[in-house]
């Protein structure tokens, strides 16, 4: 399997990038950063590290060609900028996703996972353990960020076809967290 992996030099996306290529995957990494950040020394060899943007649609283009999955873990964790809707956030979420949605279609991607976030659901202490049917109430910039993320990618799929995946991921921990995780 061909995969691309946007964020993948993050916290998350690298754990996704090591567990992808120790399974075997082709794997590409669309990232901003100038450097591998959190990638594993032992399989960077093993990736193709991609400098560019996924709000520029000619580098998610060339990025995602000859790919089957695109992985989407690109965004702003820093929590200010997100809660304040920075035009960063904002782009990096919504026209990022738009971008890909256009490649996938574009390069004949097989699906698209979306890195959505557990705090779609907002606050709903109280309730017992989550489930995937509970109301969403985002109450942070950051969330109704990654929910609008989650109606787009719906919306893309249904007018042109799209296969994707949502995967609200809760509280991650491991190696290599960030501060601004503990």
């Amino acid at each position: 399997m061909r995969c691309l992996v946007t964020g993948g030099s993050g916290f998350i996306g690298s754990a996704l990038v090591k567990e992808l290529v120790i399974n075997g995957h082709q794997v590409k990494v669309l990232t901003r950063l100038k450097k591998e950040n959190f990638i594993s020394k032992k399989i960077l060899q093993d990736v193709e590290l991609i400098k560019g943007d996924v709000r520029d649609l000619a580098d998610v283009d060339k990025s995602s060609r000859n790919c089957d999955y695109i992985y989407n873990f690109s965004g702003i964790v820093d929590s200010d900028a997100a809660n304040s809707l920075s035009v960063d956030a904002i782009e990096t979420e919504i026209m990022g996703l738009q971008n890909l949605c256009r490649s996938a279609k574009k390069n004949d991607i097989k699906q698209i996972i979306f890195g959505s976030s557990c705090a779609v659901y907002g606050d709903n202490s109280g309730m017992g353990a989550l489930l995937e049917k509970n109301s969403v109430q985002p109450k942070s910039h950051y969330a109704a960020l990654k929910r609008m993320g989650e109606l787009l990618i719906q919306t893309y799929s249904a007018e042109m076809e799209l296969d994707y995946l949502i995967a609200r991921i809760f509280n991650p921990y491991g190696s290599n967290q960030p501060k601004n995780m503990d």
